[in-house]
């Protein structure tokens, strides 16, 4: 198999990719700034789903379905 290199070994090869590895960065072309940062740890956690003031005040018929569906397979689950 021909490597390409004939200055170093394999080993220094991979000892001198591993050195570069870090600096070389992610591996693709696009520009730092694009990647977006990660959240900071007194970040304030993201919700998902609609705001409190959109939930319904009463369960819907399909909501009381859904429930007794769950109630009735925690029954059967736990004898």
């Amino acid at each position: 198999m021909e490597r390409g290199n004939a200055k170093h070994s394999p080993r220094e090869d991979d000892m001198l990719a591993a050195e570069l590895s870090g600096s070389l960065g992610h591996g693709s072309n696009r520009e730092e700034w694009v990647d977006p940062e990660p959240p900071a740890d007194d970040d304030v956690p993201m919700r998902s789903g609609p705001p409190v003031e959109e939930l319904p005040d009463t369960p819907t018929p399909a909501d009381l379905r859904a429930q007794h569906d769950m109630d009735v397979a925690n029954d059967w689950n736990q004898a």
